[in-house]
């Protein structure tokens, strides 16, 4: 003979209380805070050295003046971190 299990009721939830942000929320929070504001030059394709895709980059510019770079985009299934990078002589 089986018994039977009950779940307890959850306690009720008061007004004043504050949901948690979610971790993609609190992810873009926290990079919005320390990646710096950079405005895009130029958005671009080139083929990759195989021929055999397409990259997207973007060329960028902070407030300073440091040219910086990135990889944003892959049309074959490679994956690519799209972190800026700064273009020094």
């Amino acid at each position: 003979m089986k018994k039977a299990v009950q779940k307890a009721a959850a306690p009720a939830a008061s007004s004043t209380a504050t949901k948690a942000p979610t971790k993609a929320a609190a992810k873009a929070s926290t990079k919005a805070i320390t990646e710096p504001r950079l405005r895009i030059l130029k958005i671009a394709r080139c083929p990759t050295v195989s021929g055999k895709s397409t990259l997207t980059y973007h060329v960028g510019c902070t407030p300073e003046s440091v040219i910086k770079l990135r990889l944003y985009g892959n049309t074959g299934n490679g994956f690519l971190n799209q972190d800026w990078i700064a273009w020094t002589a």
